[in-house]
């Protein structure tokens, strides 16, 4: 006999009803034969939706429900965090010359392993969160140039990719950070 497997991922990602309501609907076919349901999930997200769920229409105690992902997800498989692999992965996107062009290895350790240790911690940890953070510093550091063109080259500023990512990450993660050193910028000697 034939044999279902149906993938459900971000799950976390739908709104609470639509969430809630898919997992019951899930709920109800499990016990066919041959049917397996794999769930892409962030089990935290789901359960606040749950809690907010049964403690909003049926005013349940937290505790009758709190069990209720452990007994609809029969093997969970936990991903872990890959905190360094990500600082790897920055490195490879920022060595990439059709994007960022040549830099030189002593350049790239003087200059650019600074963001390739903020960047992580910045992002999350979330791949799909470094590429959207390098896509902006290139497209700032683009747009930058192109507002430098149009001035005497005497009043040229030059600000490198390096700059817009340590001030996006200040802007991004640590805020107060950020301030901190513009009133301290401001602050006359």
């Amino acid at each position: 006999t034939p044999k279902i497997i149906i993938f459900v991922d971000d799950l976390d990602r739908c709104f609470p009803d639509k969430a809630v309501a898919l997992l019951e609907s899930i709920k109800l076919v499990l016990n066919q034969p041959n049917i397996t349901f794999v769930l892409g999930i962030a089990p935290q997200i789901i359960r606040a939706y749950l809690t907010a769920k049964y403690k909003k229409d049926y005013d349940i105690h937290e505790g009758l429900y709190e069990d209720y992902l452990d007994k609809l997800v029969q093997l969970p498989f936990p991903i872990p965090e890959i905190k360094q692999s990500v600082s790897d992965y920055v490195r490879s996107l920022l060595q990439r010359e059709d994007i960022f062009g040549k830099i030189p290895e002593k350049q790239f350790q003087e200059q650019y392993e600074p963001l390739v240790s903020i960047c992580g911690p910045a992002c999350k940890n979330n791949p799909r969160a470094v590429i959207r953070f390098l896509n902006r510093l290139l497209i700032l550091t683009r747009v930058h140039e192109q507002k430098q063109q149009g001035k005497p080259p005497q009043e040229r500023m030059k600000i490198s990719l390096v700059h817009f990512g340590i001030t996006n990450a200040l802007q991004m993660k640590w805020p107060s950070i950020l301030r901190a050193c513009e009133l301290e910028r401001e602050i006359p000697e």
